[in-house]
């Protein structure tokens, strides 16, 4: 629900006058009982506003639709909007303005683009593929990156089990499209691009506490070996939510 500006002032003069009144009182510790009754006057003012009880969340919380609808995100990047829907996995993933985030896989930079911008200048996106990736994304990388136009966006290169990010540094780590790539053996990786078990552990490291890892991947039929992450580039979910348990990850 939107707020007008001019409502938004009523709800602060009216904690700043509480704030004033209760200093002059003779009460053991009157700045204490100020800032006691302010609080409760902006609690109270933002309820007769919204008719809902106050957030104290929402002013960091990521504007999903304003990420999307940036007019500096690239033309290709929309044609694929229909399809991949990005204002949904957004707005699931829950993000909070300053928080960094490990984007693994990131290929192109499709949600490179869309997180840099949900997280704001004080979050970080650590932007990350494997080295192998450059011989088929290209210039697509530089490109994207080209002039500092995602200031807040790093990039790394690494295998999954081995990204070079110190412990608890994630409040969210996303792998779009997912872990199918672990069973994926190309003639220029012949030993793959990390080790199932050991990539999991060492993602449990990277999130910070009560953080999230967001998924998504094509998926393969229930009970399907995982080999087939490397042959037809599906994957059973069971497979990857048993490795994540595993690993000390709760689903």
């Amino acid at each position: 629900m939107s707020i007008n500006p001019a409502t938004k002032y009523h709800a602060l003069a009216v904690a700043l006058l509480a704030f004033g009144l209760a200093g002059c009182g003779n009460n053991a510790d009157p700045v204490e009982d100020a800032v006691d009754k302010a609080a409760e006057e902006i609690t109270e003012a933002a309820e007769d506003i919204t008719g809902e009880p106050a957030d104290p969340d929402a002013a960091n919380r990521a504007d999903h639709t304003a990420a999307v609808a940036a007019e500096a995100r690239p033309a290709a990047d929309r044609e694929l909007d229909a399809l991949r829907k990005p204002g949904e996995v957004l707005e699931f993933m829950a993000l909070e303005r300053g928080w960094t985030i490990l984007e693994l896989e990131a290929g192109e930079g499709y949600y490179t683009e869309l997180l840099s911008r949900a997280v704001g200048p004080n979050g970080v996106v650590y932007m990350h593929n494997p080295a192998e990736f450059d011989s088929f994304l290209g210039d697509a990388v530089p490109n994207r990156l080209a002039d500092d136009r995602l200031p807040n966006v790093r990039y790394l290169k690494s295998d999954f089990d081995a990204v070079p990010l110190a412990p608890e540094t994630a409040h969210v780590m996303t792998w779009i499209p997912g872990p199918h790539e672990l069973w994926f053996y190309p003639e220029n990786k012949q030993d793959g691009f990390g080790a199932p078990a050991a990539t999991f552990a060492s993602l449990k490291e990277i999130m910070r506490p009560n953080g999230r890892l967001v998924i998504i991947d094509h998926a393969a039929a229930a009970g399907s070996p995982p080999e087939t992450g490397g042959t037809t580039h599906r994957i059973d979910p069971a497979v990857i939510i048993r490795l994540a348990n595993e690993a000390g990850l709760i689903i």
